[in-house]
Parts: structure tokens; sequence; C-alpha cells
């Protein structure tokens, strides 16, 4: 039987990120039921795709353990993020 080398920096790592991120798990779910929270209006946001990748959002989000809502807002957010960086890079030398 082999067996693996304790790695306890990674494991604590894992474990503080486990807890710093299940905040979010609760919020799917309030998300989820309800039309408003904390007095801010909920709306769906969606767009048509293949069911291929569909199902790709799906594995990923499942391999990660997390609700597709949860991987595709932070994949946006991500993406916003780096816009708004590169949009600002961009636009530095006009001020």
């Amino acid at each position: 039987m082999s067996r693996q080398k304790p790695n306890m920096p990674k494991f604590l790592e894992y474990r503080a990120l486990a807890k710093r991120f299940q905040h979010d798990k609760i919020l799917d779910h309030d998300v989820e039921n309800s039309d408003t929270l904390a007095g801010v209006r909920i709306v769906n946001i969606c767009f048509k795709d293949s069911e291929q990748f569909s199902a790709q959002i799906e594995r990923f989000a499942k391999d990660l353990g997390i609700s597709k809502r949860e991987f595709m807002k932070r994949s946006i957010v991500h993406c916003m993020e780096m816009a708004d960086q590169a949009l600002e890079h961009a636009l530095e030398d006009f001020e």
C-alpha cells in the first residue's frame, strides 16, 4: 500500500479556502429561491448556446463541487475585471 506524503500547508490552505467560500453556497440557495435579496431585485441572466457548451459548464462546476451559477458568475466577474483593466490600460494615454 502506497502512502501519500502528508502536506500540511496545502491541507490547511484547502480547509481555509473551503471555509472562506462556504458563504457562496448559502448565497446560491438564497438567490435561487428569491426575487429580491437584501433589497436588490434578482433577475435571470442567460444566453443560448450548444448542448456541448452547457455540458462543459456542468462538468466544470461538478468537478469543482460548486453550482453552475457560482461557476458562471465567478467566470464573468473575472472577465469583467480583466476587461476593465484592459480598457484602463488602453485609454490611459487619452487622459
